[in-house]
């Protein structure tokens, strides 16, 4: 996220919800590239760092990775479902995913996919949002349902 700090909380929040998409990706046999927390390690459309990229890997000659991928994600908090992240983040996001044919996909707070899906629609951004919940044991599910992998 640019142009603010999340709370302690929200960013520990935000990086277990990357972390349970990864394990679920990996799981289901995706190659999964993680930007958590203010790791920029993998780049989608040469400028643009969400917080998952997700498809197919391949080592290059130089011992580094090359990602194809498949489609991308963006983790929200409660914090963070707003506008200037909807134009900031998720439109320049959106515009790459269909530039080259793949998915991107919105994960938000249960509580907050109908004002995600309101912003999508005030800022043209073309994605699949799909909700998470998180116990008060601090467990987080993601319900994969909606995204159509």
């Amino acid at each position: 996220m640019t142009g603010r700090t999340r709370t302690a909380a929200a960013s520990d929040l935000h990086d277990r919800v990357i972390a349970e998409a990864t394990d679920n990706l990996i799981g289901g046999g995706y190659d999964v590239g993680a930007n958590a927390g203010s790791s920029k390690r993998f780049v989608f459309a040469d400028t643009l760092y969400p917080d998952l990229i997700v498809g197919e890997f391949t080592e290059m000659q130089t011992g580094s990775l090359s990602i194809e991928p498949s489609f991308v994600i963006e983790v929200e908090t409660s914090d963070s479902v707003t506008a200037a992240e909807a134009e900031r983040q998720w439109k320049p996001y959106a515009e790459a995913a269909f530039e080259r044919h793949i998915d991107f996909i919105l994960v938000v707070p249960v509580a907050e996919i109908l004002k995600a899906e309101d912003l999508c629609e005030r800022f043209d951004v073309t994605a699949r949002v799909i909700g998470y919940t998180e116990s008060a044991r601090g467990v987080v599910v993601i319900d994969w349902e909606g995204a159509g992998l």
